[in-house]
C-alpha cells in the first residue's frame, strides 16, 4: 500500500505523456489520492519491495517523520497546481512536475541509501528542467554542475558507507 504513493504518480506521467486532455485533472487528482492514502494509513509501517527482507530488499518506510513529509510534499503541489499559470502546462512541463512528485515521494519513503540517490538523482534531473523552463540555459548549467558535484558527493559517501559497514540499509547502517 505504501509504493502507491509512488506508483500513482509515476502512473501519471506516463498518462500525461499518452493522454494530453487529461493533464489538468491529472495533475489536481494525483495528490488528492495521496493525500486520500496517506489519511488512510497510519506510520510506522514499512514493505519490502518484492517480498525480499533486508538486507537484501528495498524497504520503503512510512514513519512519523516520512508521513509528514509526504503530506506536505502533496499538499504544496496540490496549491502550486491549482495556483500555477497554464502557460507552463502549456509547455510540456506536466510530466516533468508528476514525475518530480513521484521522486520527492519516493526520497522521503526510502529505506535504502542507493535508492536514495537514485530518486535524489531523478528529483535534481525533474529540477533542472524546470530551471531551463525561462529560458535561461546558464543559469539552468550553473545549477546542473552544482547538483551533479552534490550528487558525486553523496554516491561516494554512499560506497563509502557500504564498504565500511557492509549494508546500504538506513536501519542496518544506523
Amino acid at each position: 500500500m505504501i509504493s502507491l504513493l509512488i506508483a500513482i504518480p509515476l502512473l501519471g506521467a506516463f498518462i500525461s505523456i499518452i493522454w494530453k486532455k487529461a493533464v489538468g485533472i491529472l495533475l489536481i487528482i494525483t495528490p488528492v489520492i495521496n493525500l486520500s492514502i496517506l489519511a488512510i494509513l497510519r506510520p510506522t509501517l514499512v514493505e519490502h519491495l518484492g517480498g525480499w527482507k533486508a538486507p537484501f530488499g528495498i524497504p520503503l518506510v512510512l514513519d512519523n517523520a516520512s508521513y509528514i513529509t509526504l503530506f506536505i510534499i502533496n499538499s504544496i503541489f496540490l496549491i502550486l497546481i491549482l495556483s500555477l499559470n497554464r502557460d507552463l502546462l502549456d509547455r510540456n512541463y506536466e510530466t516533468v512536475l508528476l514525475i518530480l512528485l513521484t521522486s520527492t515521494s519516493g526520497l522521503a519513503l526510502t529505506g535504502d541509501l542507493f535508492n536514495s540517490f537514485v530518486f535524489l538523482e531523478i528529483t535534481a534531473v525533474s529540477s533542472y528542467i524546470l530551471a531551463y523552463h525561462n529560458k535561461n540555459p546558464y543559469g539552468a548549467y550553473k545549477y546542473l554542475i552544482i547538483g551533479s558535484v552534490a550528487g558525486t558527493f553523496y554516491l561516494l559517501s554512499t560506497i563509502l558507507t557500504y564498504v565500511n559497514t557492509g549494508s546500504l540499509n538506513m536501519a542496518h547502517v544506523s
